[in-house]
């Protein structure tokens, strides 16, 4: 009969502890289960809760931005089309489906979700559309193919030798 009651408690304790950890799911490292929670709130206009899944210095700015688009502003339906990780972050492709009252005519946006994992799991740290993700990454791929070109022909000039005569300093020769 102890055996039983001991099997039976620790049976309670280890789904109590299973339990828990499903209803706490911004401390888990799961993406899928994260994005998935966000994009909840997002679709329920529980703007509070889903700024909770954003870097802390970015929830003022998101709440603002919502609070100006007011409460005739709902989003319908929010869709992964694609997710490209690489070790501790995450691009998340969506497409949002979302209306503006009195206008019930539902637009449909394509953005981009960039996640970061740090100490608290994973936080989104950019959400803008799709071309404007698109244009900030050409500029930066610009910007470093420039500093490499830059960086070769330095290089390059500092491995030539000093080889024309009047560059090169005189010998004094009495």
């Amino acid at each position: 009969m102890k055996y039983f009651l001991l099997v039976l408690v620790l049976a309670f304790g280890c789904s109590a502890a299973m339990k828990k950890s499903k209803d706490q799911p911004k401390e888990s490292t799961d993406l899928k289960i994260i994005v998935m929670h966000y994009h909840q709130h997002m679709r329920w206009g529980l703007w509070e809760k889903a700024s909770m899944y954003l870097e802390e210095s970015s929830r003022h700015k998101f709440l603002g931005r919502f609070e100006e688009l007011g409460e005739d502003f709902k989003i319908t339906d929010l869709e992964i089309i694609q997710v490209k990780r690489t070790e501790g972050e995450a691009t998340v492709e969506v497409e949002q489906q979302w209306y503006h009252e009195p206008n019930m005519t539902v637009q449909k946006d394509r953005l981009m979700e960039v996640w970061k994992l740090g100490f608290e799991g994973w936080r989104l740290a950019e959400r803008t559309p799709k071309k404007e993700y698109r244009r900030k990454k050409k500029e930066e791929a610009d910007k470093a193919k420039k500093l490499a070109q830059e960086k070769e022909l330095l290089n390059k000039e500092v491995a030539e030798p000093l080889t024309t005569p009047d560059l090169l300093p005189e010998a004094n020769t009495p």
